[in-house]
């Protein structure tokens, strides 16, 4: 479990997409990167992490009783889920980029942070550990 967020690490996102893709579900994983996160680390660990625990918290109200939210690592959110087909990968998109649409209040300060987000669609014969490396990947091309 990641320790300042109390969601599933990466060890365990894997895991549970495993799970998934051999029970026959298709999953889809997201890699939602808080950009700017890692300036706020330096300069303000205190605030950095209330920041992680009100986004993660946030994330976790849209992800369903079937999906799992986890931390790739700091700064970056990982939702996944079965069933999200390519139709319904913007609603998806719409609905993360919403979380951040609102500022965060942090020790008393307002804090906005640009998000990009990475997918990784459910592709045959995709163990876990290639859906997340696809995810980062499309995350760190996306980021330019």
């Amino acid at each position: 479990m990641d320790p300042v967020t109390g969601l599933p690490d990466r060890a365990r996102l894997t895991d549970t997409l495993a799970e998934m893709i051999s029970e026959g579900e298709k999953p889809a994983l997201f890699a939602v990167s808080m950009d700017g996160y890692a300036a706020l680390a330096e300069q303000q660990p205190a605030e950095a992490e209330a920041a992680l625990r009100e986004v993660g918290s946030r994330l976790s109200k849209l992800v369903r009783s079937n999906d799992v939210l986890a931390v790739l690592h700091r700064g970056v959110f990982a939702p996944a889920g079965p069933g999200v087909e390519e139709a319904d990968t913007e609603v998806v998109l719409d609905r993360i980029r919403g979380v951040f649409a609102v500022p965060l209040e942090i020790g008393g300060e307002v804090v906005s942070f640009p998000v990009t987000i990475g997918i990784a669609p459910f592709v045959d014969r995709a163990s876990a550990e290639d859906m997340v490396s696809v995810a980062e990947a499309d995350l760190s091309g996306r980021r330019g």
